[in-house]
């Protein structure tokens, strides 16, 4: 009963801390209520509670290098969404990755912080959508160019 307790405890504790970071880094212009936080955090953690592998993904963005160089080789459609308002990764880094990634499309959302705010989320499924499937189409337009040159080639 008390391993349980504890267990129940250092849960309610990490639903709590994460609530907490999700406060400071969320959207100022779309701010989750509390009951939407905890149930969030709770799936969160639920999911993937794993403290030490937080703390490794923070030391490895604080040390990693500039990922510019690796961006340009990116030859993959590429939509990069981004709020206006991230206080963990600003504005100019979304630009900044868009630039490097030849033909991406970068959208802005203002007001929008570090986070996906749950009414945002039908919009940014759509562009989404919209960007596979163009993606797609693209694709599709290619293979079949390259079937119409090689039937060319082979007459």
């Amino acid at each position: 009963m008390c391993c349980a307790h504890r267990l129940n405890s250092s849960r309610e504790a990490a639903i709590r801390y994460n609530m907490k970071l999700n406060r400071l880094i969320g959207s100022p212009s779309y701010p989750s209520d509390e009951r939407t936080l905890y149930e969030q955090a709770s799936r969160s953690i639920d999911r993937a509670y794993n403290p030490a592998g937080f703390k490794r993904q923070l030391v490895a963005i604080t040390a990693s290098a500039d990922r510019r160089p690796l961006m340009k080789k990116v030859k993959a459609p590429t939509l990069v969404i981004h709020g206006s308002n991230d206080p963990v990764i600003p504005l100019a880094g979304g630009q900044e990755t868009a630039k490097h990634i030849k033909k991406s499309t970068l959208k802005v959302v203002e007001g929008m912080g570090h986070d996906f705010p749950p009414v945002l989320m039908a919009k940014m499924t759509r562009w989404i959508a919209k960007h596979v499937a163009k993606a797609e189409k693209k694709r599709k337009q290619k293979k079949r160019l390259k079937r119409q040159q090689k039937a060319a080639l082979n007459k």
